[in-house]
């Protein structure tokens, strides 16, 4: 936004909490001007979730447009677009619905959509500009309703994706990853690790924990790459190299692969004489 010469007033909420709807309520008191309200809603970095479905109900009633990040988040946890008022919300095809890498679905409202046409300037940009691709929908639905050369091979793979996620069922998957959440929650916390959010903001896709005392988080990465060809990310920021963060989505959801990780800390922990 920014970068488009748009004025951008942040909400920072303290490290590894998450953005509340009382502290956008406040935003937009200090900011009665601001057209849109941007939020993630799975932050990864921390492991948290914001709290989305009430900063769109405040913002709609002060008449703002609700743009909503859904990266790491559709498919993997509860959120109703319609029901919660969002205006505008991107994910991807890769993360929580298990698709192949390629593709980034754009969900529009109908406020978001009236937007394109309120003569206000526009960024400038083609290939990611709604208005262009809401033209070609409408112009040549019938045949080739968008504007690019679409990849059909992640397309099809994303179809196949949904389909998986639907026979599954949505709320069947929410409660599946929530799940792996608390199955590794629990037994890194066994182990003596402290987590960074408490469990009622904690995302059910992400996990993240503190390392234990005088533990090398990146001779730990390394470790179970090494030896369990498993991946874990790190901290960022001002968190880098005191935080690890597992990921609960695809086939690190499934209960063998859970046990496969805690056995691997386990023996680290073991191998290196730690302690909590």
């Amino acid at each position: 936004a920014t970068a488009n010469g748009i004025k951008v007033h942040r909400v920072r909420p303290e490290l590894a909490h998450a953005v509340t709807a009382a502290q956008v309520r406040k935003a937009l008191e200090e900011h009665p001007d601001l057209r849109a309200v941007c939020v993630v809603h799975h932050e990864t970095s921390v492991g948290v979730l914001n709290e989305v479905q009430g900063i769109c109900a405040v913002a709609r009633e002060h008449g703002a447009l609700t743009i909503v990040d859904g990266i790491s988040s559709v498919g993997g946890v509860p959120f109703d677009m319609d029901g919660w008022g969002v205006d505008l919300c991107v994910t991807v095809a890769n993360k929580c619905i298990g698709g192949a890498i390629g593709v980034a679905p754009v969900a529009a409202g109908p406020r978001a959509l009236e937007a394109l046409a309120d003569g206000r300037p526009k960024a400038a940009g083609w290939y990611l500009n709604l208005a262009t691709w809401r033209e070609f929908a409408e112009k040549w639905g019938g045949w080739h309703p968008h504007p690019t050369t679409m990849p059909t091979n992640v397309i099809e793979a994303f179809d196949v994706a949904l389909s998986g996620l639907l026979k599954e069922g949505v709320d069947n998957r929410w409660r599946r990853l929530a799940a792996a959440r608390d199955r590794v929650r629990d037994g890194l916390e066994e182990m003596g690790f402290r987590m960074l959010s408490p469990v009622d903001i904690a995302s059910p896709v992400t996990t993240a924990s503190y390392g234990l005392p005088n533990m090398n988080l990146a001779g730990y990465s390394a470790y179970l790459f090494r030896e369990h060809h498993i991946r874990i990310g790190g901290g960022l920021g001002e968190l880098s190299g005191k935080i690890f963060r597992v990921g609960h989505m695809g086939r690190a959801a499934e209960p063998a692969a859970i046990d496969q990780y805690l056995r691997a800390t386990a023996d680290y922990i073991e191998k290196n004489g730690l302690r909590a």
